[in-house]
């Protein structure tokens, strides 16, 4: 049984029941998941709250055509993240140009001929696969690379603030001894966060957290008991 992370995940949008569930028969017995949708404003909202590896479209449909559907995704999702392949009766090339203005990946025509419908799928599977791990691999790069900067540029400022308070105390023995704990404890505070973002760069993937409503923030490993 495969692993349910490894299963491609197809969302076949197309107002002919009949047609679409032939279809989704003869792709799921080549090992994909399929789910029909038959409007195109519900396959927007599908696409938006379940993990869908690819779309095949039909570009004529009564309350969503094809083509506004696919301008909706593409002004949200990149041809790699989720790779849509029109599905068209016509075979007219205005039709097909504007598929590929509004950016799809790819077109096939009805009747659909299966083992070439599955190859196309598969083919645009792998790319969009290999672009995701290029694109994760360049963005643990960058941030490793930032990670041990300014583990760098704080870690020196810190020894420097550390040896010039061991100093004043040196100077000043009667300070406050609360004083005094509160700032050890901001200095072991922050050795300990340099410690945790030294731990990020040795990561081979990172993890975010929501921050102030729709920014984000790396997510660093939380405080032991």
């Amino acid at each position: 049984m495969k692993n349910q992370a490894t299963i491609k995940r197809i969302l076949i949008v197309d107002d002919d029941e009949l047609s679409s569930g032939v279809f989704a028969e003869r792709l799921q017995k080549r090992g994909f998941w399929i789910k029909t949708i038959t409007n195109g404003n519900l396959a927007m909202e599908l696409i938006k709250n379940e993990r869908i590896n690819l779309v095949l479209l039909d570009i004529m449909m009564p309350d969503l055509d094809g083509i506004s559907l696919l301008k909706q995704i593409r002004t949200q999702y990149s041809l790699e993240q989720v790779p849509v392949i029109m599905v068209t009766v016509l075979d007219e090339s205005a039709d097909i140009f504007d598929a590929f203005e509004a950016g799809a990946n790819d077109y096939i025509t009805k009747p659909v001929n299966i083992d070439a419908a599955a190859s196309r799928i598969s083919g645009l599977l792998s790319v969009a696969e290999l672009s995701v791990e290029r694109s994760k691999k360049m963005e643990i790069q960058a941030i490793n690379a930032l990670v041990v900067t300014y583990h760098h540029e704080i870690n020196n400022p810190l020894a420097i603030a550390r040896s010039e308070f061991q100093s004043m105390l040196q100077e000043h023995p009667n300070m406050d001894q609360e004083s005094i704990r509160k700032i050890y404890a901001s200095f072991d505070r922050i050795a300990v966060i340099l410690q945790k973002i030294q731990e990020i760069a040795e990561k081979n993937e990172i993890s975010y957290e929501l921050y102030a409503n729709t920014s984000k923030m790396i997510k660093i490993k939380e405080d032991e008991e």
